[in-house]
């Protein structure tokens, strides 16, 4: 994650898995993005500092 103009870069994901397509919440507090990630694929999130990462459930 980083500020629009590319400063301030810190890696958020750990543990070896890749993210793709991240996208924050419109307020800001959630992070989502798809990954294979503790052997399932699907759509995950975290606070948006990167913690907290767990499976996002279906509504």
């Amino acid at each position: 994650m980083s500020a629009v103009d590319g400063t301030g870069a810190r890696l958020l994901s750990r543990g070896g898995f890749e993210a793709e397509n991240p996208v924050l919440t419109p307020d800001g507090s959630t992070l989502l993005w798809g990954s294979l990630h503790r052997g399932r694929e699907g759509i995950w999130r975290s606070r948006s500092d990167g913690s907290g990462a767990e499976p996002s459930r279906a509504a």
